[in-house]
């Protein structure tokens, strides 16, 4: 049986509601996962811009290309690598003038196109390893 997180997690404001909080945990600078004593100072997204809570799930929920990202995670049986991602378009830092996760900027992606992208610019993401290894 899930437990009462992955069932949250599972219906759309519940995905919804911890995209953002993980947006907003990097853009604050504060640790995503629990054991981590502090972020990198050299990240990208630290200190850019955020939307509200209120007009990031609005926005999200009027998306299509929110629910197309949802719909293929859902058919897949929630595999991670179809779970919908947050992408700034422009992703520049906040001191070189980036726009941050701000409705304007932001797109839904899937984790596997996202991931795809990374190793394509030679990034070496958790994810990237493993898409390598299979």
């Amino acid at each position: 049986m899930a437990s009462e997180f992955v069932k949250l997690y599972r219906t759309p404001k519940g995905l919804l509601y911890y995209r953002y909080r993980d947006a907003r945990a990097r853009v604050n600078g504060k640790p995503l996962r629990s054991g981590m004593a502090r972020v990198p100072e050299n990240q990208p997204w630290l200190g850019l811009p955020l939307a509200s809570r209120v007009e990031f799930v609005e926005w999200s929920l009027n998306d299509p290309g929110f629910w197309k990202q949802y719909n293929a995670w859902v058919a897949s049986g929630y595999q991670r690598k179809y779970a919908p991602t947050l992408h700034r378009v422009d992703r520049r830092r906040a001191e070189e003038g980036g726009a941050g996760y701000v409705t304007s900027n932001i797109q839904w992606r899937e984790n596997l196109e996202k991931t795809r992208e990374h190793l394509a610019e030679g990034k070496k993401t958790r994810e990237a390893k493993k898409l390598t290894q299979t």
